[in-house]
């Protein structure tokens, strides 16, 4: 599914919690930065803001904000195998995930919103 979500953390959908298998992160699409995300992210890396802006994020297509960066791959500049190297100030789109993204198909990319035993893939 590449239809621009991505996320990572919090009860899933389906009731469970995260497993923290990092599948969402590895979908294409979009991360933006709300207000001041951009700034906690930069001094957590101990980066300047504007070297942060430079390397790992790009203007949105509405000009109106920062996305984070993706990997040629497609997954998220920051994931580093199944983890979220920023976990601990992540973007709020990326903490809402699964449970603030109501939308079908979404138990094919997260193991925590499927029904029954949830196991990552």
């Amino acid at each position: 599914m590449t239809d621009g979500r991505r996320g990572g953390a919090g009860p899933g959908a389906a009731g469970g919690a995260c497993l923290r298998c990092g599948e969402c992160c590895r979908v294409r699409g979009f991360v933006r930065l709300g207000a001041g995300e951009a700034d906690r992210i930069a001094v957590f890396l101990g980066m300047d803001p504007r070297a942060f802006a430079a390397e790992y994020a790009r203007l949105a297509l509405d000009r109106r904000s920062l996305e984070l960066g993706e990997k040629e791959n497609g997954e998220c500049v920051f994931l580093l195998g199944n983890e979220c190297v920023i976990h601990p100030v992540k973007p709020a789109q990326c903490r809402a995930f699964p449970d603030g993204w109501r939308y079908p198909g979404a138990e094919e990319i997260c193991p925590a919103c499927r029904p029954g035993p949830q196991k990552p893939v």
